[in-house]
């Protein structure tokens, strides 16, 4: 898990400090199941799935030379973490990384919102695949991410932090 998410407002950590998604997710690890903080490391820098995939691929597991790796993720994010992972992992310098890929129930999240996230998470997919189809090399990724996503592209920044589409998309809501 990333820094949070361009969908809305971050929560806030002590001190007035973003609380990241992975800080969270690493000190509820360390809480209640007892993984000790030395196995357990975070990803600060993505806003969203693609940038989980490319960041924990370029911070971790091109220098710590990963063989194997398990990717969580809610069931009904699962097909599209799955695609982004395969696409940009599969572009890895260091050659072939075998995920297992986990999901977690869908608790929380009320019938509504399950049925809109299903509809933007099939949206997103083909829209990744298409990327997927024409972004085959790493370098080309780090190009088409900054230049191009919203999250990640300066000449886009200004579109972050316009929460209005919340109002009225049950997705979005359910962030």
């Amino acid at each position: 898990s990333g820094s949070m998410t361009p969908h809305k407002p971050p929560p806030m950590a002590r001190g007035g400090f973003n609380l990241h998604e992975s800080t969270a997710m690493a000190e509820y690890l360390m809480r209640e199941h007892g993984v000790p903080a030395e196995a357990v490391l975070k990803d600060t820098a993505s806003m969203d799935t693609i940038g989980n995939a490319y960041y924990s691929l370029c911070l971790h597991a091109i220098p710590l030379m990963w063989r194997e790796v398990e990717i969580v993720t809610s069931a009904f994010h699962l097909p599209r973490t799955k695609a982004a992972f395969e696409w940009v992992w599969g572009m890895s310098p260091t050659g072939d990384v075998r995920m297992t890929f986990v999901s977690t129930e869908d608790a929380g999240v009320s019938n509504e919102a399950l049925e809109a996230r299903a509809v933007r998470e099939a949206a997103s997919v083909a829209a990744l695949r298409e990327n997927a189809s024409r972004v085959t090399t790493l370098s080309a990724f780090n190009e088409w991410l900054y230049t191009t996503h919203k999250c990640y592209a300066v000449s886009r920044q200004h579109e972050i932090g316009d929460f209005s589409e919340m109002v009225d998309d049950p997705a979005l809501k359910s962030y």
